[in-house]
């Protein structure tokens, strides 16, 4: 089949997933929840879903956040050179990626497990706790006032108890529920 051949229904075609492949790089650099409901418009009405993506929808960030990160863009060369100095070298495609989306470098002394089982990582997550010296800093997308919500809650007065420094930010729209019944 050569070009000319071509019928204009195999053209609309790849045309249209054409569109949707790069809807699927494009629009999620919103980082906001709509970008799933313009993927799924793309998805399922390519050619005037992109049309009223590039109308109304906004495929870069707003002026204001790309000022307010050329602002903080010397604080974090500052930052990341310090770590620099004292870390090792990280050679590697996976730390050069990090360091190239975050800005700064890898660090040692880290580890990552996965752990697939839901009592095991509540387990080993207030064994962290217990076992910290300096500051606990939780970050959840949901915290519930329940028995697990219970055993971290636990696990974090007793590490107030011994003087450490504990933090925990919940997410209000996923904790919802249980931060109305906590303020």
């Amino acid at each position: 089949m050569t070009w000319p051949d071509l019928s204009w229904g195999t053209l609309l075609e790849v045309v249209e997933w054409t569109i949707r492949l790069v809807a699927v790089v494009v629009v999620p650099f919103r980082r906001k929840f709509t970008a799933a409901a313009w993927l799924l418009l793309i998805f399922f009405l390519p050619i005037p879903g992109l049309i009223l993506f590039w109308m109304i929808g906004q495929p870069r960030f707003p002026q204001a956040r790309i000022d307010r990160f050329k602002e903080l863009r010397p604080c974090f060369d500052r930052i990341a050179k310090a770590l620099r100095k004292t870390q090792p070298k990280r050679a590697g495609a996976v730390s050069a990626f990090a360091e190239r989306l975050g800005h700064f470098p890898a660090t040692g002394g880290n580890r990552v497990d996965l752990i697939d089982e839901y009592d095991e990582v509540v387990r080993r997550l207030t064994e962290d706790i217990d076992r910290a010296q300096k500051c606990v800093f939780l970050l959840v997308y949901i915290f519930a006032d329940d028995e697990v919500g219970g055993k971290v809650i636990d696990a974090l007065g007793r590490a107030v108890a011994r003087g450490v420094d504990c933090r925990v930010l919940v997410d209000p729209v996923g904790s919802l529920h249980w931060v109305r019944g906590t303020i």
